[in-house]
């Protein structure tokens, strides 16, 4: 009988990081979901860390929820962790929620890989901390 494996702390810690940026936003595990095509199941197993996140849905989950790769693994070396707090202006929230629905119009996937590095550099730049 094979041994049932631990959830891996990393993936349990990550998995939070996005409960955390998903609830700030005001999304559902099922508008996440759909956003990135996956099921609110699989939003759901990702972030209680009993799924592993591919590197290409963690890309597409920090385009959605408009921070960069990196808000994922912060205050994994034990440093604490400062999240800014989630925006009360009503118009960002339901910006940020609209540009849910914006993968019909852009699939960044279908860019060449120098496009995609810069889109990618670019929205970075905008979540920086100055």
């Amino acid at each position: 009988m094979a041994k049932k494996l631990a959830h891996d702390p990393v993936d349990a810690h990550i998995g939070s990081r996005i409960r955390l940026r998903r609830k700030q936003l005001g999304v559902s595990q099922t508008e996440l979901g759909k956003a990135i095509d996956l099921t609110f199941q699989q939003v759901q197993k990702y972030e209680i860390g009993g799924n592993r996140v591919s590197a290409a849905t963690l890309f597409r989950i920090a385009m959605r929820l408009a921070v960069p790769i990196s808000f994922f693994f912060d205050g994994l070396d034990g440093a604490p962790t400062q999240v800014e707090p989630a925006s009360n202006d009503v118009q960002s929230i339901m910006a940020l929620k609209a540009a849910l629905t914006v993968p019909e119009i852009v699939n960044i996937q279908e860019l060449p890989r120098r496009q995609q590095r810069a889109v990618a550099t670019i929205i970075q730049g905008l979540f920086e901390r100055r």
